[in-house]
């Protein structure tokens, strides 16, 4: 999957790409990473979007936080920042609001819905959550009930994070011996059918993944993954990945 992820920002240098945190990418990125330093093209005009980012206390976790997807995901900006990528296109949920805004309980970042739909997306990679909370980026089941709207107008968001995917981050890196906090930022599945991105890829494997999720079709505010045949409407390209292929034979 590393090497599908550089495909993709060596096609589109000049596009934004929606990249996801946790365990599942752990070695993709570190092959991202290696591809990367071998590479010397130019990456000034890239746009990376993480999928969520956490809060405490309303605000969100400072990049020096080993709990931060920031902190996660600061390996591969460094390797990109070799080939030209500009730090300030690392966009996260949060990324037009100031360090002081306060964000209050399932508040809508109208601002971030906005910084999306300046950039041509290219390609999205998607993780899937636990079988007890199968969602898409921190977009859980029932997640609309919040908004009393239809899905396809929800943007990004503020949502709590539910006990079992606490339970299940509490193996991600740099949650060792830290709580996991209870609140994050998120984009939706709103947010990816309107940012039409070329390329999916929804990435589950594992016995903690239920795989019936992705072939889901019913309601997406219930069955986060049932986005899937909506991005392939908008004329995505979809691919679900079920096994390591960083590790396959």
């Amino acid at each position: 999957m590393g090497k599908q992820l550089f495909q993709q920002l060596q096609r589109h240098p000049c596009s934004m790409h929606l990249l996801p945190t946790g365990n599942t990418f752990i070695n993709p990125y570190q092959v991202l990473i290696e591809q990367l330093q071998s590479c010397n093209q130019d990456f000034s005009h890239l746009a990376i979007v993480n999928l969520d980012e956490y809060l405490e206390s309303g605000r969100p976790l400072k990049s020096s936080d080993p709990r931060s997807f920031a902190n996660y995901m600061a390996p591969v900006i460094q390797a990109l920042e070799a080939n030209g990528f500009q730090r300030s296109n690392h966009l996260f949920p949060y990324s037009p609001y100031p360090s002081s805004y306060c964000f209050t309980a399932y508040e809508r970042l109208h601002a971030f819905d906005s910084l999306l739909s300046r950039f041509q997306c290219a390609s999205a990679f998607l993780g899937l959550g636990p079988k007890q909370s199968p969602h898409i980026a921190f977009a859980n089941p029932g997640y609309t009930g919040f908004f009393g709207e239809n899905w396809r107008e929800i943007g990004a968001f503020v949502t709590p994070v539910d006990a079992a995917t606490q339970v299940a981050n509490r193996q991600d890196k740099g949650m060792l011996n830290q709580s996991v906090p209870e609140w994050a930022c998120t984009i939706s599945p709103g947010n990816l059918v309107h940012s039409k991105p070329k390329t999916v890829y929804l990435v589950a494997y594992g016995s903690e993944k239920d795989l019936s999720e992705i072939h889901c079709t019913s309601d997406v505010s219930q069955h986060p993954a049932a986005v899937l045949p909506y991005l392939e409407e908008m004329g995505s390209k979809v691919e679900v990945v079920t096994c390591d292929l960083n590790h396959a034979s």
